[in-house]
């Protein structure tokens, strides 16, 4: 018979299974089973869900909210997120150790996530204090792709409010972390 501990870790896996297929899914537009997975996750994080996997469940639920047009519940999602991420970093930052395996880059993909429903709300100050506050805590990481993708993100959110001189910044620092030779780059 497993012991309490192997269960949970058993359920956190699998939790982490079903919000990693349905990022996927909700990737490739297909939200009605990117749905049930996330049901399906929660039922699982219900038992022993860490806070980060949480983070990741709300953040996932902001995302899908979004894309389907539901801006409002989206913007409760990321603030879930926010807070469940922001927290383990806390953890991390005075030593608590939360066990997760990059809260830096969890608290950063949560105010991303957060930044794009403001945006998309209409809210520009809000996205660019979100925007700003991520940008700077996945600079503290060494997760070129993930530097990138963020400023990328508010350099096309810049571009789009007709902000182009900023845009370009961004523009340019998402370019450094993909050039092979950062040097190189005008």
């Amino acid at each position: 018979m497993p012991h309490a501990r192997e269960t949970l870790d058993n359920r956190s896996d699998a939790a982490t299974i079903c919000l990693n297929l349905a990022e996927i899914l909700i990737i490739e537009d297909r939200y009605a089973d990117a749905e049930e997975l996330l049901v399906r996750a929660k039922n699982l994080l219900d038992v022993g869900g860490n806070e980060g996997l949480w983070s990741c469940f709300y953040r996932y639920q902001a995302d899908l909210a979004r894309k389907q047009g539901r801006l409002e519940e989206a913007a409760g999602y990321a603030a879930e997120s926010v807070n469940f991420a922001q927290a383990i970093n806390e953890k991390a930052e005075t030593g608590n150790d939360s066990h997760w395996r990059d809260p830096i880059r969890t608290y950063a993909e949560a105010l991303h996530a957060a930044a794009q429903i403001e945006e998309a709300l209409g809210h520009t100050a809000a996205a660019d204090k979100l925007f700003e506050e991520a940008i700077a805590q996945i600079n503290r990481t060494t997760l070129p792709e993930s530097i990138s993708e963020i400023s990328f993100s508010y350099a096309e959110a810049l571009s789009t409010r007709g902000v182009f001189d900023l845009a370009v910044e961004y523009y340019r620092a998402a370019a450094m972390q993909r050039a092979p030779d950062k040097r190189r780059l005008p």
